[in-house]
């Protein structure tokens, strides 16, 4: 094998890499469209969906939600009673309330 060949098949392989990279940001792209276009998030979800919903990290939404001392069961709850027991918000709520 000599040096072109070699380099052809680095290039390939690299090609090949940046497909997979593109299918990976394609598949990514599509489930944001199908969030967005479900318009329904007037439910409660995880904090951490919550957050991706919203465009924030999971600690960021959590502190909008502390510092603003929202109220419990209309934009977050607790499912439990313990300290490490999920957090479920309304996404649409938070919208509403806190994101201006």
């Amino acid at each position: 094998m000599n040096s072109l060949d070699c380099l052809q098949e680095l290039l390939e392989a690299d090609l090949l890499n940046q497909v997979n990279q593109l299918r990976n940001e394609i598949t990514q792209l599509n489930q944001k469209v199908e969030e967005l276009e479900s318009g329904n998030d007037d439910c409660f979800v995880k904090l951490k969906k919550g957050a991706h919903i919203l465009g924030m990290t999971e600690g960021a939404l959590y502190q909008k939600i502390y510092h603003s001392k929202a109220p419990q069961g209309e934009i977050w709850k607790k499912d439990g009673g313990s300290r490490n027991s999920p957090i479920f918000v309304n996404v649409a709520q938070i919208r509403k309330h806190l994101i201006n």
